[in-house]
């Protein structure tokens, strides 16, 4: 890795025990390399089975930003704080097999419209619903 990087075998260690973190040029090609290895297939398909063994609920979370990224179809109401979403299984499993930006958009829209909907029974929303700036979220 540090012949890869073109740093010293010392500065890597420094990265991995966090007494120092890359900067610069090698902050943006770990980044890089880090989401190379995310987005193969086979990195998905990985990420998608861990994520299944988790159950209904795992704990994961998405957020999407809605200050300015976020509308709600026939809505004018606007309020500027972010929504967090509890994913499902399906819907964490299904975000890491998303081969493209409009797979992981209809995901985050069926989140979207559960949590709006409030549970069976409330609301109307589907996934179409809402439309928002597909950098505003983030998941955790």
């Amino acid at each position: 890795m540090a012949a890869a990087y073109e740093v010293s075998p010392r500065t890597v260690l420094r990265w991995i025990d966090g007494t120092r973190h890359p900067a610069g040029r090698h902050q943006d090609k770990l980044r890089l390399d880090a989401v190379e290895v995310q987005t193969t297939e086979r990195g998905r398909e990985r990420k998608a089975k861990q994520l299944a063994k988790l159950g209904a609920y795992p704990g994961i979370t998405a957020r999407v930003g809605r200050a300015h990224t976020f509308d709600i179809s026939g809505s004018d109401a606007v309020r500027a704080r972010d929504v967090h979403l509890g994913l499902t299984g399906d819907q964490a499993t299904a975000l890491a097999r998303a081969q493209d930006e409009s797979e992981m958009c209809e995901i985050i829209g069926e989140a979207l419209a559960e949590y709006f909907n409030g549970g069976d029974g409330y609301g109307g929303f589907t996934a179409q619903d809402f439309e928002y700036d597909a950098d505003g979220f983030d998941v955790s």
